[in-house]
């Protein structure tokens, strides 16, 4: 319904590991929506089989959205980078302030890249592969340069790890 009314994409959490695909995504149109997670590693096993569902349906090519992980990501999905899907996605934590907010991100953010490093995953492919889901408040100008900040200083960081062509980021 809320597709039908606009919305451009689904947020799904899982809360149990044998997800069924096939009924959970019944009538959605994956290339008019995005579809994106939130998932904990304890759950990790639920976009493994969200993949075998994709390779069933062929749908690479139609496919968007972003896995936002509790913990750090998980370097085997980034072959969901075929599709549209950014598999190594942040969650910026609601901090006291917005300066402290996007520290801690971007100090997160290069612990996992060095991470995702370290697990064979070349520095491009990691820089594609991240994606921030960060929460706004009411006070839109503050909200409006908190983004255009992380924005910025993400461009920063893809210069400083030698990205020649930057990559734009994608905020959700």
């Amino acid at each position: 319904q809320s597709l039908a009314n606009g919305a451009d994409g689904i947020l799904f959490e899982p809360s149990k590991s044998n997800i069924q695909f096939d009924t959970l995504l019944d009538q959605i149109k994956t290339e008019f929506c995005t579809l994106s997670w939130i998932v904990s590693n304890e759950y990790a096993d639920s976009i493994s089989a969200f993949d075998l569902w994709i390779r069933k349906n062929e749908i690479r090519k139609s496919l968007s959205g972003t896995v936002f992980w509790k913990e750090s990501p998980k370097a085997e999905f980034d072959h969901l980078l075929a599709c549209q899907v950014s598999p190594f996605g942040i969650l910026v934590k609601t901090k006291s302030n917005p300066e402290d907010e996007i520290a801690v991100t971007l100090l997160n953010t290069i612990a996992t890249i060095e991470s995702l490093i370290k697990q064979k995953i070349s520095i491009d492919v990691a820089i594609r592969g991240i994606a921030f889901s960060i929460s706004i408040g009411t006070d839109f100008f503050m909200e409006i340069a908190k983004i255009k900040s992380l924005r910025n200083l993400w461009y920063q960081i893809q210069m400083a790890y030698g990205i020649a062509a930057v990559h734009p980021v994608h905020i959700h």
